[in-house]
């Protein structure tokens, strides 16, 4: 019947829901390892968070932190874990590392915080920070992009570190 086979749907959904959540937990304690060792020796002290996001502090900002549904402006560069720089909203920066694209725009990305604009890692992070705070963020790979192949850099379960600092937050859209 109709029934037996939307129930029998419905399990096996539950069934693949489950093991992706099983691989995540393996793979977010892989990616942990690799920064907590990546950290211990480049002797980086980092903060975390509950959900595996490790960050330096580099410059404290004023006012209170960015939150879901504020609109920011962020100046960025993203590297992979071994200092490949991948992308950048900074021109000059993006010349030296070879990623610069002609006709792109090189400025602060604005977004709105918690809207799924931008990689679960970046919506987290942006929440720890104020305005004119800069830190290093290191994301495993289950806030990234997952076991997802993003570019030719960012290959299936890619840490990713980003060099940020919160230009502006605001209540008016960006």
């Amino acid at each position: 019947t109709r029934e037996q086979v939307t129930k029998l749907q419905e399990e096996i959904a539950a069934k693949q829901n489950e093991k992706l959540k099983q691989e995540q937990a393996v793979q977010l304690e892989k990616d942990l390892l690799t920064i907590d060792a990546h950290l211990k020796e480049k002797n980086i002290v980092a903060q975390q968070t509950n959900s595996g996001l490790r960050y330096v502090i580099s410059k404290r900002g004023n006012g209170e932190n960015a939150a879901a549904g504020k609109n920011v402006k962020v100046d960025y560069a993203g590297f992979l874990l071994n200092g490949k720089c991948f992308d950048t909203s900074n021109a000059a920066l993006a010349k030296v590392n070879n990623v610069f694209q002609i006709g792109r725009p090189y400025e602060p990305l604005a977004l709105t915080v918690g809207m799924g604009q931008v990689i679960a890692g970046w919506d987290e992070a942006i929440t720890l920070m104020n305005k004119g705070m800069k830190m290093k963020v290191y994301i495993p790979s289950t806030l990234a992009y997952g076991s997802q192949q993003r570019s030719e850099d960012i290959i299936p379960n890619s840490i990713l570190v980003f060099d940020m600092e919160l230009i502006d937050v605001t209540d008016a859209p960006v």
